[in-house]
């Protein structure tokens, strides 16, 4: 394995060389191949955003995922930040439809259909 500038070299037979990008996608946020899959994670660290933004979901103050997981509030809010950027936006139609989800009228002629 060669390492240098973010990149690391597999070796994965004797002519033949992968390379693997470690990179910063966001502040506080990373990705590496090597590390959980690919999957975004707290940069220095192997937390996974997911399991930050999923404590917060399950109603976990700040300070106690600070606690429980040994990163800071600042690493937190950059998780949650970047979380709220890949969430699809909503759009005014599913604002105006009251079970959150497509056009209200299509909604409405597929339930009466259904009865």
């Amino acid at each position: 394995m060669f390492k240098g500038n973010g990149v690391v070299a597999i070796i994965t037979s004797i002519n033949t060389v992968k390379e693997v990008v470690k990179m910063e996608i966001a502040p506080n946020i990373s990705v590496d191949p090597q590390i959980h899959h690919g999957a975004p994670v707290i940069t220095g660290t192997r937390m996974p955003i997911s399991i930050v933004v999923g404590s917060l979901a399950g109603g976990i103050s700040n300070e106690e995922i600070s606690r429980e997981y040994a990163i800071t509030v600042e690493q937190i809010e950059a998780a949650l930040s970047f979380a709220a950027e890949l969430a699809p936006k909503s759009s005014t139609k599913a604002q105006n439809n009251p079970n959150g989800h497509g056009d209200p009228d299509e909604t409405l002629d597929a339930q009466l259909d259904e009865t």
